[in-house]
């Protein structure tokens, strides 16, 4: 055996059989699986009696005329009484800005008055959510500063926290029952340019 290959070895039996090593090994990976175990998500189901909306920009919006995911929805779950509505709008936002028709000269809070009203009509126990598309498109231009970047995605994070809010409170959440609606939050996947 070539001596480099032996001294390799025996650095490497030396690194393993070290008990010290061998617990700060085990440590380490327990460290690391253990919270991504105790987070893991309960699996998403549908229960008898839902009342899904879909709500959200064009993706949704397209759903009306195919209607693949509430195919795929009501197969995964064939024995429940499930009720879908789409409300959504193309090129839409949280707020409702392309809901808002001729309004455009209102405050978005007007236009958040719109989409309530025709949410309260559902009131959803499970609310699909696919806003995103259009903001990043507005803000994907060259040119556009980082920090507009940044002002535009803490002001879309901020009216969707007003939508999730909004859905809630007109789905029947109260104080004392809070948190009625379950919500599926759709997104972009991190690596858009392999669908380029």
């Amino acid at each position: 055996m070539k001596p480099a290959l032996k001294l390799c070895m025996k650095a490497s039996f030396r690194l393993t059989c070290s008990p010290a090593r061998l617990f700060t090994l085990f440590a380490l990976c327990a460290a690391l699986w253990l919270p991504a175990r105790a987070a893991a998500p309960e699996p998403f189901e549908l229960h008898d009696g839902d009342r899904v909306l879909f709500i959200g920009d064009t993706f949704f919006e397209r759903e009306v005329d195919y209607g693949h995911i509430e195919t795929r929805l009501t197969a995964a779950f064939p024995d429940r009484n499930i009720t879908f509505r789409n409300l959504a709008w193309a090129a839409d936002a949280p707020m409702g800005r392309s809901r808002a028709s001729f309004d455009w000269n209102k405050p978005e809070e007007e236009w958040l008055r719109r989409v309530k009203e025709q949410v309260a009509l559902v009131k959803p126990t499970v609310a699909f959510l696919s806003y995103g598309m259009t903001a990043a498109l507005e803000q994907s231009s060259a040119g556009v500063s980082p920090a507009r970047q940044t002002a535009a995605l803490e002001k879309f994070n901020a009216d969707m926290k007003k939508l999730m809010d909004a859905i809630e409170e007109v789905s029947g959440s109260t104080p004392d029952r809070p948190k009625k609606v379950r919500f599926v939050l759709l997104r972009l996947p991190a690596d858009i340019s392999r669908f380029e």
